[in-house]
């Protein structure tokens, strides 16, 4: 009897240790989830004025108000932003996906 009781015991620790790291693993990745989502806006908003600053250099170029090194330098500037947005994206799909995975609902499911 008094082994039975230690088993369940042991069990009942085990369920609560579980749902803790569960619980825990399921805040994080929604957290992680929420900031990918609100570093979308700075990032799209930074390839935009990289495209604005690099008009402008162009502009300054073709009246021989900028050089060459200006407009490459303005041009690699959007590149950065480019990627910058890009990696922004991907870094919400793999927490999204996380998330999914901690709460047990796979990418593309309707149903729980």
């Amino acid at each position: 009897m008094r082994q039975t009781q230690a088993l369940r015991d042991q069990a009942q620790s085990n369920l609560a240790a579980s749902r803790s790291s569960t619980e825990a693993t399921v805040w994080q990745d929604f957290h992680n989830f929420q900031g990918a989502v609100a570093a979308y806006p700075g990032a799209q908003s930074g390839l935009e004025n990289a495209r604005k600053a690099l008009e402008v250099v162009q502009a300054q170029y073709r009246v021989g108000q900028a050089t060459i090194q200006d407009v490459l330098l303005a041009e690699s500037t959007l590149a950065q932003a480019r990627y910058t947005l890009i990696q922004n994206l991907v870094n919400s799909y793999v927490a999204l996906a996380q998330l999914s995975q901690a709460v047990g609902m796979p990418l593309g499911e309707n149903t729980p």
